[in-house]
């Protein structure tokens, strides 16, 4: 998990330096990557037992956010 986010670190940089000529990469981007945040919430919540609503909450927030990437993408 630490590569990938050292990995979107380094996306997310290149992307401040290379602005693109139109806005619509930038959605792109931000639809994709607004999808990793909660999936990697939702294994540390699996590995502490966390409440099971706060789980469904942010699992149903996580699949919202992959269904608007899916949406955005297309």
């Amino acid at each position: 998990m630490g590569e990938c986010m050292h990995m979107r670190d380094m996306l997310v940089v290149w992307c401040i330096m290379n602005p693109p000529p139109s806005p619509f990469p930038s959605f792109a981007f931000g639809s994709l990557i607004s999808a990793v945040d909660p999936v990697a919430t939702l294994a540390i919540f699996h590995a502490l037992d966390v409440d099971p609503t706060l789980n469904m909450l942010v699992f149903g927030e996580s699949v919202l956010n992959d269904a608007v990437s899916i949406v955005m993408t297309k």
